[in-house]
């Protein structure tokens, strides 16, 4: 694959991941509290960012091998995966559209 296609693709699908994001979290969750939903998951994105590339070079310099790392990584994002589909739709009250 070439770096501009590889490069294309990771733009569209980040651009379609925070328009769906934007449309999808005020069906899920209502109105009222998108916004404190969202500086959270901002704020659990960034320390994530910044963690996980010390704790992947940490586990790789103690010999854990690469397989290892991703299997488990792969099982980490299924179970998150499952986590969010068990989650079920949010019932939106009256009470979350007032004020907006």
């Amino acid at each position: 694959m070439t770096p501009i296609l590889a490069l294309t693709l990771i733009g569209l699908t980040q651009g379609g991941a925070n328009a769906t994001v934007g449309a999808i979290w005020p069906e899920r969750y209502g109105v009222r509290h998108v916004g404190a939903i969202r500086s959270v998951v901002q704020s659990v994105m960034v320390v994530s960012t910044a963690v996980s590339p010390i704790l992947v070079g940490f586990l790789l310099d103690q010999e854990v091998s690469i397989v290892v790392l991703a299997t488990v990584l792969a099982v980490l994002i299924f179970g998150s995966s499952l986590m969010a589909w068990q989650a079920g739709p949010y019932a939106a009250t009256r009470a979350d559209y007032q004020g907006v």
